[in-house]
């Protein structure tokens, strides 16, 4: 383990500036979206983007090999265009040497039909550049190779738009997967046209520190890049980050609910707008934070540069570090600006023990690296890395290859309840990765 770098904060401010009349009346998106009733990407999914049909009723693809690239790899199947549903008949490890862009729209990964031990990508990440896609069920463990992805943006997940924001970005779903390693951040939204993401029990840890970063020390959780809109972060553990646990940049509406942030070393939650983006956007309610090793001795789960631009409205309810509860201080009115319907709130007394136990990419089959990183919640040991050589360096698991049988009629519903054969029976398979 690494020790901790002593660094002084710049000033910042915690109280909430009142919000002028007219602040986002430029604001091309609502940051209230009502989705009761609509049928969501799969039973139970809650945030924004949810509405989704993602790959629903498209072609069935086969991932048939664990190799970087070529016919029957996971590449190849992301780099097809259609909608589609991407299968697995394989687990084990995939070695990307540069990250697999997800370009084309309407796709669903289902890591959650690979046999044990499940999908676990090294050396790269995601980049998803396109609308209507989800996740479930996929580890990622970046690492620090030279030979890897450019390190300034070796991201785990990057949900990325154009300068231009003429790039429809939107309607993404990560639920349950694993980030860990990564060099720049573990997850990240950047540039206007991205929209309706949302990051759902996720586990985003290990996120390295001084590696080969141009900037230097870089252990970073997630960034909510500047411009992008209507992002929900609910149920993750981030463990093992010094900063953005998450990040919220400038001209920005975030959902941050129900997270759990352990041994978060200098900030936890936080606001900066150095660029001068514009306002944000923030609704904070029932997130914990426990200190752990390197945890400096005041952190605040919420922090608010001074850069931060006025008109911001961050409300902040029931969120807790430790056993104290900031539930009132630096509360903007009586309603959340950001929301989304149907969510199941939880209260922070519950939150640790709900996230330890659902998290991550396969919460009943979880491997080593997510083991230990709940193991360190749980014990208040564990601490930031610099390399994955440290915590027993990259996952070495031995392919498991074995047949699918997929469902007849996979796009028909019989049953008429709008979710295929083939998605009922995914949801079944994740029901079982779960440990429902």
């Amino acid at each position: 383990m690494r020790s901790l770098t002593i660094f002084i904060l710049p000033v910042l401010v915690l109280v909430v500036t009142s919000c002028p009349s007219g602040a986002f009346d430029q604001d091309p998106f609502d940051a209230v979206r009502d989705l009761t009733g609509v049928l969501a990407v799969f039973p139970g999914a809650e945030g924004f983007g949810t509405d989704t049909s993602a790959g629903r009723g498209g072609t069935v693809i086969r991932v048939t090999n664990l190799l970087d690239e070529g016919a029957g790899s996971l590449r190849a199947a992301l780099e097809t265009a259609g909608a589609r549903t991407i299968v697995f008949e394989v687990g084990g490890v995939i070695d990307a040497a540069r990250a697999m862009v997800i370009a084309h729209p309407f796709v669903t990964v289902a890591g959650q039909s690979a046999p044990s031990p499940g999908i676990t990508i090294i050396g790269a990440g995601l980049a998803i550049v396109t609308h209507d896609v989800l996740i479930q069920h996929i580890r990622i463990r970046v690492g620090d190779r030279p030979e890897g992805p450019d390190p300034g943006g070796r991201d785990g997940i990057s949900v990325t738009g154009t300068p231009d924001g003429e790039a429809d970005v939107g309607n993404v779903v990560i639920d349950h997967c694993s980030i860990s390693w990564a060099i720049d951040e573990g997850c990240s939204t950047w540039n206007p046209g991205v929209h309706d993401v949302t990051f759902r029990q996720c586990i985003i840890g290990e996120n390295l520190s001084e590696s080969l970063h141009p900037k230097g020390e870089h252990s970073k959780g997630m960034l909510i890049g500047d411009h992008t809109r209507r992002i929900s972060v609910i149920g993750n553990l981030m463990a093992h980050n010094m900063q953005r646990n998450p990040l919220i940049k400038g001209d920005v509406s975030v959902l941050i609910v129900n997270n759990l942030i352990y041994n978060s070393g200098q900030l936890a939650i936080h606001f900066s707008d150095p660029e001068g983006s514009g306002p944000s956007r923030a609704t904070i309610i029932g997130n914990v934070q426990i200190k752990g090793p390197d945890t400096l001795r005041i952190v605040p789960i919420i922090w608010r540069s001074i850069d931060t631009k006025p008109g911001s409205q961050i409300y902040r309810r029931d969120n807790r570090v430790g056993k104290s509860s900031d539930s009132t201080k630096g509360l903007l009115g009586s309603e959340p600006p950001v929301s989304v319907d149907p969510l199941a709130l939880r209260t922070s007394g519950d939150v640790a023990e709900w996230v330890l136990s659902t998290a991550g990419s396969r919460p009943s089959d979880r491997d080593e690296t997510d083991l230990r990183i709940v193991s360190n919640v749980r014990n208040g040991d564990g601490g930031i890395i610099d390399s994955q050589d440290e915590v027993g360096g990259f996952p070495t698991a031995t392919a498991v290859a074995r047949p699918l049988v997929i469902p007849d009629d996979p796009s028909a519903d019989p049953d008429g309840n709008g979710y295929t054969n083939l998605e009922e029976w995914l949801h079944a398979l994740a029901a079982e990765v779960e440990g429902r």
